[in-house]
């Protein structure tokens, strides 16, 4: 199966690039030369750009969408053809052009788990499926062999089993970013809710958010560790020192925001994050609820 694209000359007023139009059921479109993009509707002779990061674009076409035009911004839009012919790409359907660096995403979660259930049945309606792989929980009484697997002593540290269970589960997720030698990958644990617009808009942004040993990109500002980017290089810092993190015996959200300094370059949770990419389950109430009606511009 292949994926519909159409690639434009584009002119405006304030910039000159190809666009690229992806034509499935999650239309989006980006400048071919950097990363802004965003959804597109068609509706008869009309063309709407809604921009991650600026204003709709009305365009209007007058010959079967070879051209489109606006007025008002000097916006012009001319089909690339071949042989004065229009053509229409095929492309794979993995093929997403607003994502460039990050490759892959891994999920933390337990086995058979109801979460992982809800978490792989929300995946699948996103456009990001195909890079998802889920990293199994650990349950230390259950899973004494993690301690050979990610060579720790047995006896390192005094944290509560739930505590050291998810520390090793990270550092299982950390360990494949190393193994894969990925220059960036997501981590996620499974009790996050993925906000579809913030997500797009959170991709075809990326270049804002890397050049980090770790990214937060969940809500809290003081804790949690529900979504992060982590670098081929902070992967490695955090696993050749794994022994040291582990035996100050504090959960690895605590590390990771008061302990890491002098080891990691990171990026903390800022207000753009409270209305960005993943809501963790809260405690208290069912979910966090997250306003993404205004997306930073």
């Amino acid at each position: 199966m292949t994926t519909n694209i159409l690639c434009y000359k584009a002119t405006h007023m304030r910039w000159q690039s190809e666009l690229v139009l992806n034509f499935d059921s999650k239309t989006f479109f980006k400048k071919s030369n950097s990363v802004d993009g965003g959804k597109f509707f068609i509706k008869g002779n009309n063309l709407i750009l809604k921009w991650f990061r600026s204003r709709p674009e009305f365009l209007i076409t007058n010959d079967d969408r070879k051209t489109y035009t606006c007025k008002s911004y000097k916006f012009v839009l001319e089909l690339l053809t071949r042989d004065g012919s229009m053509e229409t790409l095929n492309i794979d359907p993995e093929y997403n052009p607003i994502l460039n660096s990050i490759k892959k995403i891994y999920i933390i979660s337990l086995k058979n788990s109801t979460r992982r259930i809800n978490m792989e049945r929300q995946l699948k309606q996103k456009r990001i499926w195909h890079m998802c792989e889920f990293i199994d929980g650990v349950l230390i009484k259950d899973n004494i062999d993690i301690f050979d697997e990610l060579k720790i002593h047995q006896n390192a540290s005094k944290l509560p089993p739930g505590d050291l269970g998810c520390l090793f589960a990270h550092l299982r997720a950390i360990k494949k970013i190393i193994d894969n030698n990925l220059e960036y990958a997501i981590v996620l644990e499974d009790d996050i809710i993925i906000n579809n617009r913030a997500l797009l808009y959170f991709l075809s942004n990326e270049d804002k958010y890397l050049g980090h040993d770790l990214t937060f990109i969940h809500p809290h500002v003081n804790y949690g560790t529900q979504g992060q980017i982590i670098s081929l290089e902070g992967a490695k810092k955090i696993y050749e020192n794994r022994m040291t993190i582990i035996k100050l015996n504090i959960p690895i959200d605590m590390y990771y925001f008061y302990h890491s300094r002098q080891l990691l370059n990171i990026k903390k949770p800022n207000s753009f994050y409270n209305q960005a990419i993943v809501s963790a389950d809260n405690m208290i109430s069912e979910r966090l609820s997250i306003n993404m009606t205004h997306p930073i511009t």
